[in-house]
């Protein structure tokens, strides 16, 4: 497993080359909170205690649209994860603690090529709250970033939530084609209290940054009434559409991955969201 360190974000776009506009390139990111994943999904576990891998890879391998880049949250042992997904580049950071919420990333290898790993800090209480970024090259001629974010639970820590948002917006290039997508533990109004929903005060400080939400409304959280904790914002991209898989979807019939009893028991307590943007492919001549 390759172990990111603690940078900075930097821009991505430093090319000395003059382009001309060739063909899209169409990409799905698919992001995923595995509930206490190394743990067997409760925080009492070990990583003895897990026996979700075989259901885990194959819902998302089987039951959903081929994936260019993973995101996964509440990954307590990276290793393991990687281990599982070992056809694919996965790569983490370091956080020195134990028990730790991980944010991976896996992704495709060939087509895709990871550039950069940065790790964003300080965007939570004892860095539990991490953002996750990896800069990739499609084909070699198009650069993206994918940031992969766990936010601050809880109906009352929208402060905290929007100081993390605020935060990781001061450190992305503006012009950059940017992916911000995870569980972003909004809540709505009606439950903080406040003018807004959680989603569009986050709204509100990133489009400074220009980051539109990837709109969706299918809840993608179970617990005691669903919820739409898992959201992605993108900036500079084209195109953009979002799925819900799993059987927080009405509509998806897969089975046994339709029964949320068998889902919430064998994958997580969260749905996967899939959001599928383009890139414009360039060919590139030097000056």
């Amino acid at each position: 497993m390759k172990v990111a360190s603690f940078l900075k974000l930097t821009p991505l776009f430093m090319s000395f080359l003059i382009s001309t506009t060739a063909q899209a390139a169409s990409l799905k990111v698919t992001s995923l909170n595995v509930e206490w994943y190394g743990r067997g999904g409760v925080i009492s576990g070990s990583p003895e205690t897990e026996y979700r891998d075989k259901t885990l890879k194959d819902f998302l391998t089987k039951n959903m649209p081929k994936t260019d880049v993973f995101v996964f949250q509440e990954i307590t042992e990276p290793e393991m994860l990687t281990d599982l997904f070992s056809e694919l580049d996965c790569f983490t950071y370091d956080a020195g603690t134990t028990r730790h919420q991980y944010v991976v990333m896996c992704a495709e290898k060939g087509s895709i090529t990871k550039t950069g790993v940065n790790h964003a800090v300080g965007l939570g209480r004892f860095g539990l709250r991490s953002a996750l970024l990896g800069t990739f090259k499609i084909k070699d001629k198009a650069d993206f970033n994918v940031i992969g974010v766990h936010l601050k639970a809880g109906p009352f820590d929208t402060a905290v939530r929007l100081n993390q948002i605020r935060a990781l917006a001061e450190k992305v290039d503006p012009s950059a084609h940017t992916l911000i997508i995870g569980d972003l533990n909004t809540f709505s109004k009606e439950r903080t209290g406040l003018e807004k929903d959680d989603n569009e005060l986050m709204s509100d400080l990133l489009k400074v940054k220009n980051f539109s939400e990837i709109k969706n409304k299918t809840p993608t959280y179970f617990g005691y009434k669903p919820k739409v904790f898992d959201r992605a914002w993108g900036a500079n991209l084209s195109t953009t559409s979002s799925k819900v898989y799993g059987p927080c979807d009405e509509n998806f019939k897969d089975s046994p991955f339709a029964d949320k009893k068998f889902y919430e028991r064998f994958v997580s307590d969260h749905c996967a969201l899939q959001v599928e943007f383009k890139l414009k492919l360039k060919e590139t001549t030097a000056k």
